[in-house]
């Protein structure tokens, strides 16, 4: 098995709870379908290290959730579909993605932001 990459400034661990790894992550609607991806998404560590896939990932466990915002009243929580590590690329090759620091992340859609752990400073 081929070595992964932590960096300790991506890992995030809540008060009583498992650590969870910042990552960039592909998410789908399972009631329309909508696709999205966002740079935060959080892993567990323990999952992400083990190179589980993302069909293998347990809702509200294994990642903080993140609802639909085409779906009514975001009352649909899409799961992640996809992830990878969250730094720059190197090269073409390397399959590491960098931060889109210009989309905005909605705040009242991220599980982990209601919950009071917020991703970023805006909304």
């Amino acid at each position: 098995m081929s070595e992964i990459a932590v960096f300790k400034n991506l890992i995030f661990t809540p008060p009583g709870k498992h650590s969870y790894y910042r990552l960039y992550g592909l998410w789908a609607c399972g009631k329309c379908k909508k696709t999205w991806s966002s740079a935060h998404t959080y892993v567990s560590l323990e999952k992400y290290k083990n190179q589980v896939p993302a069909a293998e990932l347990k809702k509200d466990w294994d990642y903080f959730t993140q609802k639909c915002k085409k779906c009514p009243k975001g009352d649909s929580v899409g799961h992640i579909t996809e992830y990878k590590h969250l730094r720059e690329k190197e090269s073409d090759s390397e399959e590491e993605v960098e931060p889109d620091t210009k989309r905005p992340h909605i705040s009242s859609l991220c599980e982990k932001c209601k919950q009071g752990f917020r991703c970023v400073d805006r909304f």
